[in-house]
């Protein structure tokens, strides 16, 4: 039994009657699915379309399993129930795209997103959530003007702001929870509170338990994508999972480079708030206090990017937000180019084109 509810994507919803998502697959190629559609199986209908519990008092929408062909990232805000996260493509020549897949309990939600290039994040969590983040990645994973180390995981809370940059091709894999489920299971496991233990936004993976624990990741994604949810205690389960999960965990904290992280914070704000600004390197490294051997090295350890390119794609991101809400009959794309400190339009023109594929006019005519 197929329902489609038309928003500005179509997503259709897949009854209890269709056994699995793979099922859907065998008869259906995922590349003959249109661009914009999400699949989504809701365990929680029986074949009339009609809920089998009453889910007022749920956190998430329990049954509910997505899965995304590969896509535009553009198309990713759309798809990602309850995260408001704008993911921008951090590499030039290497068009970033996406493919999602997440199901959902009442009160946990478990993704995995995997993206093809490099990429810079910003935005916020689902509210009221604590969430878990993994990045697997052959390249640097940077959170909060932090580096990361592959067995590091990162823990997000409800007031924090996601600031991420990943310098090469990654999976994602993000567990979120609500906050008190989360706090009051932490608590019964460790005996500790998560207030305490949670000072630097970190935890490390025991040693060499970074390949248990993505299979025990991909293992509940598997579980709940074909469980049936009929005569399951879901708080049960939820819990389950939950101590299962802590089991992975360390809870001494590694050491931080203070000072780099200092540098680098203050670094990013002077180049986020000066991208009208003509800067040189050399300049902003004086501006700083430190040589602009330093401030290279600080981001290429960080970032996998020179501070220059770091700030070209910066300027170029925000050329094509304004080229994109711009009236073309009344805008230019020069003046618009040199706003942001592109004083030649063959090489804005060649740059944009490299990152975006497509022209700055074909932008501005969208």
């Amino acid at each position: 039994m197929l329902h489609h509810i038309d928003f500005d994507v179509r997503v259709l919803t897949i009854s209890r009657s269709c056994l699995t998502i793979q099922h859907l697959f065998e008869t259906v190629d995922p590349w003959d699915i249109p661009l914009r559609t999400v699949l989504c199986y809701d365990r929680s209908m029986n074949d009339h379309g009609q809920k089998n519990f009453s889910d007022s008092d749920t956190f998430f929408e329990d049954g509910l399993v997505i899965a995304s062909p590969i896509l535009d990232v553009e198309w990713l805000e759309m798809y990602a129930r309850g995260w408001e996260v704008q993911v921008r493509q951090g590499r030039k020549n290497d068009r970033l795209r996406f493919s999602l897949r997440a199901v959902h309990t009442p009160n946990i939600q478990i993704g995995k997103n995997r993206y093809t290039s490099a990429l810079l994040s910003k935005g916020s969590i689902p509210k009221g959530c604590i969430v878990l983040v993994y990045v697997q990645t052959p390249g640097i994973v940077n959170y909060r003007n932090e580096k990361y180390r592959p067995d590091q995981l990162i823990f997000v809370t409800p007031d924090d702001e996601i600031d991420m940059v990943i310098s090469m091709e990654n999976v994602a894999y993000s567990i979120a929870v609500e906050e008190r489920l989360f706090t009051e299971t932490f608590f019964a496991h460790y005996g500790r509170s998560f207030e305490e233990v949670i000072t630097n936004r970190r935890f490390k993976l025991h040693n060499r338990a970074t390949g248990a624990f993505l299979r025990f990741v991909h293992h509940w994604l598997d579980f709940f994508q074909h469980r049936d949810m009929i005569n399951i205690d879901l708080i049960s389960l939820e819990q389950e999972f939950l101590h299962k999960l802590f089991g992975f965990f360390e809870l001494k904290h590694p050491e931080k480079n203070r000072s780099g992280t200092t540098l680098l914070k203050r670094a990013r704000e002077l180049l986020h708030d000066n991208l009208d600004m003509y800067l040189k390197m050399n300049e902003v490294s004086e501006m700083l206090g430190v040589s602009q051997r330093t401030l290279e090295h600080t981001f290429r350890q960080n970032f996998g990017m020179t501070p220059k390119n770091y700030l070209q794609i910066l300027r170029l991101h925000a050329a094509r937000e304004e080229l994109l809400r711009a009236d073309s009959s009344s805008t230019k794309v020069s003046d618009i180019a040199i706003k942001y400190a592109f004083f030649h339009m063959s090489h804005f023109a060649a740059e944009y084109r490299k990152l975006f594929g497509e022209t700055p006019a074909q932008s501005l005519r969208r």
